[in-house]
Parts: C-alpha cells; structure tokens; sequence
C-alpha cells in the first residue's frame, strides 16, 4: 500500500471484537513515521471500533517512506495488546503531481479550502483525533520541506498549538495525541534546528501541558474515577513531565 500525503486518504480495518467479556475495548491507531526509529510514534486515531476511514498520513523518511501503521487494544483492567495492521509508503507531497509549496497547501488545510473542512471546524465538529492527525501531518511535511521560509514556519507553528490548546484533554487518548503532536510540532529532541519559539506559543504549549499534567493526576490519585492505568501509561507521564520543562 502506497500514496502521498495529503493527497490520498487511507482506510484500515481488523477483524478484532469491539468488547471483550461484556465491557468495551478502547482502540488506538498510531503511525511510526520512521520505523528504525519506534520513538517517532504518534497516535493519529481512536476510533470506537478496529477500523477507521479517510486517514491523512505522515510522510515517511527520505529514501524508501516507510512508515508502520499499529493498533493498541486495551480493556477495562488496563491490560494492553498491539497489532501490526501494515507498512505503508507515504510520500511527501511535494513528490505528488501536479504539487503545490507547503506553505500554500498548510494554509490551505488550516482555511478548509482543501477538502471544505477547516482545522477550526475538525474542534468545532469533536473530530479532535482528526485535528491532532492534520496538524501532525503538517508539522512533518513542514519541517522537511525546502521551500518553506523560517518566518512562515513560525507562523503556522503558532496556528498548531493555538489550534491544540482548543481540544479538550483527558488522561487517555485525547491528552496522549496533543502531548506527542505537540512535541512533534515543537521539534523536540531536535531544538538545534529549529527557530526560535516565541514567548507567547511557549505559554500557551504550557497551558496545554498543564491541562494533561492535571487530568492525569486526577485520574491516578482519585480513588473513585475506577480507571486502570497500565505500567507503560504511568511511565508516559514522565515523558510529559519532560517536555513541560524543556518546552
């Protein structure tokens, strides 16, 4: 399976029970935009059933643009399992043709002139998986464009978190997907390369962090919220942690 991002959407399906001894199954679709690289992981979906439609995709790497593309199961007790579902190559979109610059087609997205659906409109709608999906696919597609000035990228960087900061964060999913676009979208572990991030965006990425840091310590310490939170999930809110102070 092949195609551009941006330029083609993507569907998957598994053959996979919706409940498991009466209780429901949450499902997370993540893509790893660099497999020799599982860290680059980001969730991109968490559809109520295995299946999902209409996927923007992150381009891969240079050379082959690989990318996998996984399904974390998870049942009422914490217990978690991970299917691979398939590799698949994403090219950027500058390859695809009849191209536009980035910079045209971010703009673009974030107006709704792409497909009549707005960034704004995805929050406004509740669609906030498909939000953190087009803001990821953005920032990549972005940061490894050469066409794209360093005022132009600061801007839209701007727009991705203001537009991040709209979507309501929870221990799990939700607050999961914002804190790894964030990141991807501040060009953490990669601060040498990039420009430098205005005042205003750094408070408003700490307000959001702020608000996962929050739900989560509510989540773990409330005895009464009956959620159960694996080892790995604990340990994600280190990471967290990290990148409120380094951001």
């Amino acid at each position: 399976m092949e195609g551009f991002s941006f330029v083609d959407l993507f569907s998957f399906h598994c053959d996979y029970p919706e409940q498991l001894s009466g209780f429901p199954l949450k499902f997370e679709v993540y893509q790893t935009p660099d497999p020799s690289h599982p860290e680059t992981e980001i969730l991109i979906s968490y559809p109520p059933k295995p299946e999902d439609t209409g996927l923007v995709l992150m381009a891969g790497k240079p050379d082959t643009y690989k990318t996998k593309i996984s399904l974390r199961i998870k049942d009422h007790s914490g217990e978690i399992l991970r299917r691979h579902i398939a590799d698949v190559t994403v090219k950027p979109m500058a390859q695809s043709p009849g191209n536009t610059s980035v910079t045209t087609v971010c703009k673009d997205v974030i107006s709704g002139i792409v497909d009549g659906k707005s960034l704004g409109n995805y929050i406004k709608d509740g669609d906030f998986s498909g939000a953190g999906r087009i803001i990821a696919a953005m920032a990549v597609a972005m940061d490894t464009s050469e066409d794209i000035n360093e005022e132009d990228k600061r801007i839209l960087k701007e727009e991705f978190i203001n537009a991040l900061d709209q979507i309501p964060v929870d221990y799990d999913s939700s607050g999961k997907q914002v804190v790894s676009v964030l990141n991807l979208v501040l060009g953490a572990g990669n601060r040498n390369d990039t420009p430098v991030i205005p005042h205003g965006t750094i408070l408003t990425s700490s307000h959001i962090l702020e608000n996962i840091m929050n739900s989560v310590y509510h989540e773990v310490t409330d005895p009464n919220s009956g959620t159960q939170m694996s080892s790995s999930e604990l340990m994600n809110t280190s990471s967290i942690r990290q990148l409120s102070i380094t951001s």
